[in-house]
């Protein structure tokens, strides 16, 4: 992929958004030749599939058209209903992972928090808490 295409309804204008920075856009024409799909162009891509061609790999039968150099699907395994349930894996030892002193970790190797995914919210009271100040302050000289 080396462009985004954005337009607007059928026959609409558009523009390309090239994904490289320093690229420049290229207008999108509504009046650009469409090349029609010929279903008689064995030469087409789109040419469609003739269940009655031996050549074309099709089972009637099959909704969706198989590929016989895929394999086939294999088999789920019985399940025997007298068999108790799997007891439920032991957890490994993650001594190495919790970290208790962090003062001589890497920072690589602490563990990550996630607060970046918080950093919008904190921004959002910063301005709240400024305006609210500001309120106050005016309020006290009877500004407002």
């Amino acid at each position: 992929i080396t462009e985004i295409k954005l337009g607007i309804g059928e026959g609409g204008s558009g523009y390309n958004f090239p994904l490289h920075p320093k690229a420049e856009p290229n207008p999108i024409s509504s009046t650009d030749p469409v090349d029609p799909v010929d279903p008689a162009d064995p030469a087409d891509p789109a040419d469609p599939v003739d269940p009655a061609d031996p050549a074309d790999p099709v089972d009637p039968a099959d909704p969706v058209p198989s590929n016989p150099a895929d394999p086939a699907p294999a088999d789920p395994e019985p399940v025997d209903p007298e068999d108790p349930a799997p007891a439920d894996p032991i957890p490994e030892d993650n001594s190495e992972t919790n970290i208790s002193n962090t003062k001589d970790t890497p920072v690589s190797k602490l563990p990550k928090t996630g607060a970046a995914d918080y950093q919008g919210v904190g921004l959002a009271g910063l301005v709240g808490l400024t305006l609210a100040g500001g309120l106050l302050i005016m309020a006290r000289r009877r500004k407002i």
